[in-house]
């Protein structure tokens, strides 16, 4: 069994924070037990209850609350074979050892994890994890961190129905997709000792949109990506790179939180950026006379003020912008943000 899960690790997101979480949850999943989840209204205690009723052989009851409330039942063929299982920030590090703090980061408020299974595929579980992120902004977030790091992530969404593919990431045997204020996390495996990298992809690619769907169905409000990346420049913009960062934007302290897109020009890379909003403009101002000299590994910098929001460009990659075209490129941005419609953020 632990064989057929490590094979399927190998998706095409190997090597980021998508893959690396996997094979966190994946390990964490068999080694504590899935079937043995239980749920609180306090997650503190939710691990705690669980092992209480194993060691009395107890069976634990299916319990649906908070997000919960969204684990389908049935999904066409597939049905809820384990008790839903309950996390919050105090005790996500269960789960997810070592990456469950970018989670309370982007706002966790608490979270649900089950496993579902077929008759028809008798050695193949899907696993539904749903994140209650408190808020659009946080489950947009954080779902657009799992990008980080991908050269181009343009295509993260091919192959998925439209409904799906503006904002999810489909992997070999992963799916992450956000609705409202929910990021969900959908993961296959395949216990079968013939399983190959080549059949959990395919598997993956026909059932877990299906879930993703299933899932999102139960979900009513779904708001789209913050209004502001309408404001950024569309040329040379790479798809799927806009992001929300909740603190140290451009990871430079003096700015707290605020948006990023990424843009490529033959071997020129740069990250056009926008602060969220400060109290006045002269707050904007006291920001940008605070981080216009900062150390930034080197690469070019320049930051314009535009009213309430600092809004900059900074050299992404090794080769040189030049002064020129840097200065032109913030000028762009300034334009768009100074004449543009600004949303609030």
């Amino acid at each position: 069994m632990v064989f057929a899960v490590m094979k399927k690790m190998h998706s095409r997101f190997n090597g980021n924070e998508l893959a690396m979480k996997t094979v966190c949850i994946c390990f964490a999943l068999f080694t504590i037990g899935l079937f043995l989840g239980c749920s609180s209204s306090d997650p503190d205690r939710a691990v705690a209850a669980s092992g209480d009723m194993e060691a009395k052989n107890v069976p634990v009851p299916m319990t649906f609350e908070g997000p919960g409330k969204k684990l389908p039942a049935k999904i066409e063929g597939w049905e809820i074979s384990s008790a839903p299982r309950y996390f919050g920030p105090g005790n996500l590090y269960d789960l997810i050892n070592g990456g469950a703090e970018i989670y309370v980061q982007f706002g966790l408020v608490k979270m649900v994890t089950s496993e579902y299974r077929s008759d028809s595929l008798k050695n193949t579980a899907v696993t539904v994890e749903i994140y209650d992120m408190g808020s659009p902004l946080g489950a947009f977030g954080r779902t657009a961190r799992f990008l980080e790091g991908l050269m181009d992530p343009s295509g993260v969404g091919e192959g998925l129905p439209s409904a799906l593919s503006g904002k999810s990431i489909l992997g070999d045997g992963d799916l992450v997709t956000w609705k409202d204020r929910y990021m969900i996390h959908l993961t296959l495996m395949d216990e079968s000792p013939t399983a190959s990298q080549e059949s959990i992809s395919l598997t993956g690619r026909k059932i877990l949109p299906l879930f993703a769907a299933a899932v999102c169905a139960r979900i009513e409000n779904d708001p789209p990506p913050p209004p502001i990346f309408a404001l950024f420049p569309a040329e040379k913009r790479l798809a799927r790179t806009e992001a929300w960062h909740p603190e140290r934007l451009i990871g430079v302290g003096g700015f707290g939180p605020g948006y990023t897109v990424r843009y490529v020009d033959g071997n020129l890379a740069w990250i056009a950026f926008v602060t969220e909003k400060f109290p006045d403009e002269a707050a904007s101002k006291s920001a940008w006379e605070s981080v216009k000299g900062a150390d930034v590994d080197g690469r070019a910098l320049v930051l314009k003020v535009a009213g309430r929001h600092v809004v900059g460009i900074i050299q992404d990659g090794n080769e040189p912008l030049g002064d020129k075209l840097i200065e032109d490129l913030a000028a762009t941005l300034l334009a768009s943000f100074t004449l543009g419609s600004q949303p609030s953020t």
